[in-house]
């Protein structure tokens, strides 16, 4: 049984109990464009990186700080756009330190988005989850690389996917950067 969904509100029990979906239905974001509408875009490609190990690092920014994570990706048409999502589960030796996150690409000197998030207060057996997300023109069809960089604004020691040097949550805490490219 094949059935196409169009203009239409749809539960997830009719998703489910459906045995084919038309694939545009998956392949295509809403995006809101600069008049206030809504377009759709396609999805063209998606690539991922998540880690689970363990790293540390106790460079200061905006001392650069430290490199925790990279992904390349090959953008299919200069015109299409880059959405960039980072997750970083970070711990730190330092109580009330304020983290920073941040995004760079290629050998650009500059951050092109940076989140902040502070540290716990009373204990540094603590890790937080930050989020950033960044949105852009490809502007390119040759590989570029993204970098994530990590430091804080005070002397301590970052710990990604732990705290104090050692894992968090069994192991399983992670990291990761995906990348998707649309259309224009």
């Amino acid at each position: 049984m094949t059935t196409t969904i169009t203009g239409a509100s749809v539960s997830t029990a009719t998703v489910a109990a459906t045995t084919s979906v038309t694939t545009d239905l998956i392949q295509y974001d809403t995006a809101k464009d600069e008049a206030g509408g809504f377009t759709k875009q396609q999805v063209v490609q998606v690539v991922n990186v998540t880690t689970g190990a363990v790293a540390t690092g106790t460079t200061q920014l905006p001392y650069e700080g430290d490199q925790y994570m990279s992904l390349a990706i090959t953008p299919k048409s200069a015109s299409n756009k880059l959405r960039i999502e980072v997750q970083v589960t970070l711990g730190n030796t330092t109580a009330w330190c304020q983290y920073s996150v941040a995004l760079f690409q290629d050998s650009t000197a500059d951050a092109l988005a940076v989140v902040f998030d502070l540290g716990n207060a009373s204990s540094t057996n603590w890790a937080n989850q930050i989020y950033l997300n960044h949105y852009m023109a490809a502007g390119t069809t040759s590989e570029t690389t993204f970098k994530v960089r990590i430091g804080e604004n005070s002397a301590g020691t970052n710990t990604l996917n732990g705290v104090n040097g050692g894992r968090w949550g069994g192991g399983k805490a992670s990291s990761s950067i995906t990348i998707t490219e649309y259309t224009p």
